[in-house]
């Protein structure tokens, strides 16, 4: 907010940092939580929802007519590592989680747009993939939270 009514280079770099900061946030306090999900992915999910975020803001401004081609493609390459980092921490849980694999191809659909030059359909598959991707980790959190082997088992070992 205070970048957009000041702009000038100091505003810019602490809403940069300060964005950077927030956008992992919940995926702190999801992984601080006994939810089986988010807890055994309490280490890389902070890195997804952060490379997700810098996804999203790639996909917003090939959506807005200001696409950052190079910005947008590393940040979505980083998203798409993330996830794969995420979904093989995950497990089963997440693997078979059909939004969550939606998501997966959303998000490459949007990689391979940028890729190509196809900016304004490249902003629209990565902002689904970013959307469905959050609700596929609470809903898959939540499954996992009510199937007792996921409960039970981290506790035995």
């Amino acid at each position: 907010g205070i970048s957009m009514l000041w702009p000038n280079r100091v505003t810019r770099v602490t809403a940069a940092v300060a964005g950077s900061l927030l956008s992992t946030y919940t995926a702190v306090l999801l992984g601080n939580t006994a939810t089986p999900l988010w807890n055994h992915t309490r280490r890389a999910l902070p890195v997804f929802f952060a490379a997700s975020s810098a996804a999203s803001l790639g996909s917003l401004l090939e959506l807005l007519g200001t696409p950052r081609r190079r910005y947008s493609a590393i940040a979505k390459t980083a998203e798409l590592v993330s996830a794969a980092a995420v979904t093989s921490i995950g497990g089963p849980v997440l693997r078979d989680h059909v939004q969550w694999r939606r998501a997966r191809w959303l998000g490459l659909a949007s990689f391979a747009a940028t890729a190509l030059g196809r900016p304004r359909l490249a902003g629209a598959l990565g902002t689904a993939a970013a959307v469905i991707g959050r609700f596929a980790i609470v809903d898959a959190g939540r499954a996992s939270a009510n199937d007792p082997r996921q409960t039970f088992e981290p506790q035995r070992r």
